[in-house]
């Protein structure tokens, strides 16, 4: 009976939370579930500003030891302070920091908004600088009015930074008067958030994971067994899944799985693939506005190939969009174009030809401007006080034959 009552006392001790204090104007690292006791008889507490308040997980205690006391969530995570008569007091308290390995190889992944540990092996007073991936160069330290504090000790043996952002990645070294300099390696991901499958192609099956975050990997499943690379049928490259010679039983449900740099993932919805023959090809067409071709065609399509004079264009006949289907004229562009359109069964249909002649067609412009430019208002009766004018001429011309005819009898 005592052996089962000492067990009991020995189960219900170890169940117990581990305690967490903090230290004045230093970084403490706990747990999640620590007791957490800040020592101070401040009745004024805040967290991460002096005027914002803390978490109600945690509260001041009168109860000796004073201070503030509860029990820590990841929440807590963040500077402490503690005001009485016009002195503020700092702490911080990181709860489940990530801890970095030294190393430059060593690359430690820690999510947007989290938190890191950084210990060095020097002896003596270490000296922290931050090299950021913009080649900027500036050294850690807590020095400032608003700092949180950032090390354990006034050696700077240990650093540590929460609400970690993006512009924080970068090499973190530490160093002593004589020693090496230790280097550590740290990249803040965007953790994932989303995954969906989108079509690509309509003759082979083309799809594409669409991922929010910084992706490490990313997988393929089809009715919820893994797909690998086979040859020619099935292929994997980043984010794209491409089965090609498609035929009934690649019909199936179709989901990505993206998995992040920090034990985040996500798992697309699925998506549902029916197998069709192809439409072959029927008709090829080209319309032009302005500088721009495009073509159309009746079928399903795998390639657009653009030809002026029956070879292939060059780049100074213009440009190709992204998918291929229209062709922006060069200025100076002229010739024979064609459209000429692959089917899912490798068969070839071209388009009528498109006559351009950027010359003639420079001519015409320029001809229409100087023609609209050279008309004056007497000239087009359609323009207000047109016809006024006409008659004043008119009245004027008779007048001078008048005194003209009265001239000649005087004679």
């Amino acid at each position: 009976m005592k052996l089962v009552t000492i067990l009991l006392l020995f189960c219900v001790h170890s169940a117990d939370p581990a305690s967490c204090s903090g230290t004045e104007n230093m970084v403490v690292f706990c747990a999640k579930d620590d007791a957490l006791t800040i020592e101070n008889t401040a009745t004024q507490w805040n967290f991460q500003t002096p005027n914002a308040a803390v978490h109600s997980n945690l509260a001041y205690d009168a109860t000796a030891p004073a201070g503030l006391k509860g029990t820590l969530e990841a929440k807590n995570t963040g500077v402490y302070f503690a005001t009485s008569g016009g002195t503020v007091n700092k702490y911080t308290i990181i709860v489940d920091a990530k801890a970095c390995t030294e190393g430059i190889t060593n690359v430690c992944d820690v999510a947007v908004g989290g938190s890191i540990k950084l210990a060095s092996g020097h002896t003596g007073a270490v000296t922290w600088v931050f090299k950021g991936k913009d080649g900027s160069e500036k050294p850690v330290s807590d020095t400032g009015a608003n700092d949180p504090p950032k090390f354990i000790d006034t050696d700077k043996k240990e650093l540590g930074l929460f609400n970690m952002g993006k512009a924080q990645s970068g090499t973190y070294e530490a160093s002593v008067t004589g020693g090496d300099t230790e280097k550590f390696q740290v990249e803040v991901r965007t953790t994932v958030t989303s995954a969906t499958v989108e079509k690509k192609n309509s003759c082979d099956l083309t799809l594409e994971c669409k991922v929010e975050g910084d992706v490490k990997t990313i997988s393929w499943a089809k009715n919820g067994t893994p797909m690998t690379n086979n040859g020619a049928k099935i292929k994997i490259e980043n984010t794209m899944l491409t089965i090609g010679n498609l035929g009934t039983p690649d019909t199936g449900k179709y989901t990505c799985k993206a998995e992040g740099y920090v034990t985040d993932e996500k798992t697309s919805n699925a998506f549902d693939y029916t197998y069709a023959a192809p439409t072959a090809i029927s008709k090829v067409s080209i319309s032009r506005s302005g500088r721009i071709l495009t073509c159309a065609a009746q079928g399903d399509v795998r390639k657009y190939q653009w030809l002026k004079d029956e070879a292939n264009v060059a780049h100074g006949d213009g440009t190709v969009g992204n998918d291929g289907s229209k062709f922006t004229l060069a200025a100076r562009a002229k010739g024979n174009f064609v459209c000429e359109v692959t089917g899912c069964t490798d068969s070839k249909v071209k388009s009528e030809a498109i006559l351009v002649n950027s010359e003639t067609e420079e001519t015409e412009e320029t001809e229409e401007t100087e023609k609209n430019t050279e008309k004056t208002p007497i000239d087009n009766p359609n323009l207000p006080g047109a016809a006024t004018r006409g008659v004043s001429c008119s009245v004027a011309l008779l007048v001078i034959s008048v005194l003209v005819g009265l001239y000649v009898m005087m004679l």
